[in-house]
């Protein structure tokens, strides 16, 4: 006979869960203004450089 219990769908649902990869932690509104103030900066310096070169 087959011994093997019969799983409830919730307990399915979390072993999938588990073998998935973990997402990362949702942004604060903080954390993403930082990021797009950093790549602003970036973009600035490099025309600046861009705008030396040319003269």
């Amino acid at each position: 006979m087959d011994n093997r219990r019969i799983q409830t769908v919730e307990e399915i649902q979390k072993e999938i869960r588990k073998s998935l990869p973990k997402r990362p932690k949702p942004k604060t509104r903080t954390e993403i203004l930082d990021q797009i103030y950093k790549e602003l900066l970036g973009v600035q310096v490099e025309l600046e450089s861009i705008k030396l070169k040319t003269k």
